[in-house]
């Protein structure tokens, strides 16, 4: 018996929920709908005056920085761009003002989270870009930041000169035998009567000549590899802007317009029922 009693309660209640609604829709329905159009129309009014950003990603390398250092160095560019300090981050990157203004996010995170001080899967790095032609400098640029960054550039410069003097080293060593080989080949021209010690040491002379310039071959090209970041992947121009998004504008227009819809109606309503309070208290106590 009670739980018959309960069910009629509830049932009863939602009865008068649904009522109370249906009066509220009867009674501001024109208003909702009015605010329901004008957003939709400020939705699509949004979406074809706002300007079109582009998206584009790249993925880097370094073996001078960890990802979290490169991550948090491009992070305080971000924050150069949000305080509008488009000069600062013109000069970073050694682009022209109008290629930073271009720019209107940038980010990095990591490829994937791998707990060691040198993460082999690089990094990704995010842009929204105003206009695409300015991607390819801006690449150059963020590549050029990086590696001019204090530590790094210290680092490469040190590298540089190490190889630059191990090649330096390998060149001596390879006119000194280049000079002995020439001298043996004299000897062995005039028919010295040395000849087969002299073969021996031109067998010598020849497998040394080969080691010499592999090592030779290795430092030049780790010297002209040396930098402070890899480009592992460029960026990409898009045909199709990221933003804005038609369906997203027209629905977050709509639901705005909606909300301030009924913000209106309920205060009206709140209004209407504080009013026919007072009238009621006055008959009252008349």
């Amino acid at each position: 018996m009670e739980s018959n009693s309960n069910f009629n309660s509830d049932e009863l209640d939602l009865i008068s929920i649904a009522g109370n609604v249906s009066r509220f829709l009867k009674n501001h329905g024109k208003i909702l709908w009015i605010s329901a159009v004008a957003g939709l129309a400020f939705g699509m009014f949004h979406f074809f005056t706002a300007t079109r950003q582009y998206k584009s990603q790249l993925i880097l390398h370094s073996e001078l920085l960890t990802n979290e250092e490169a991550i948090g160095i491009i992070d305080s560019w971000q924050n150069y761009r949000s305080n509008g300090e488009y000069q600062i981050l013109a000069n970073i990157l050694h682009c022209s003002m109008q290629d930073a203004k271009s720019l209107s996010k940038i980010s990095a995170e990591e490829i994937q989270k791998v707990y060691t001080p040198n993460n082999p899967n690089g990094f990704k790095v995010t842009i929204f870009v105003k206009d695409t032609s300015s991607l390819n400098r801006l690449q150059q640029g963020i590549t050029t930041g990086l590696e001019n960054s204090p530590y790094v550039y210290e680092q490469i410069k040190l590298k540089k000169a190490r190889l630059e003097n191990l090649t330096q080293k390998v060149n001596d060593e390879i006119t000194k035998l280049a000079v002995t080989k020439t001298a043996i080949d004299k000897m062995i021209t005039n028919n010295s009567n040395h000849s087969t010690p002299l073969l021996v040491d031109i067998s010598r002379i020849n497998s040394e000549w080969i080691e010499l310039n592999e090592k030779l071959l290795f430092y030049q090209e780790e010297l002209k590899n040396t930098v402070g970041v890899q480009v592992l992947q460029d960026f990409t121009k898009p045909s199709n802007p990221s933003s804005p998004n038609l369906i997203k504008s027209i629905f977050f227009g709509t639901a705005a317009g909606l909300f301030i819809g009924y913000l209106i109606s309920l205060f009206q309503y709140v209004r209407r029922r504080i009013k026919n309070l007072q009238t009621e208290a006055i008959v009252v106590r008349a």
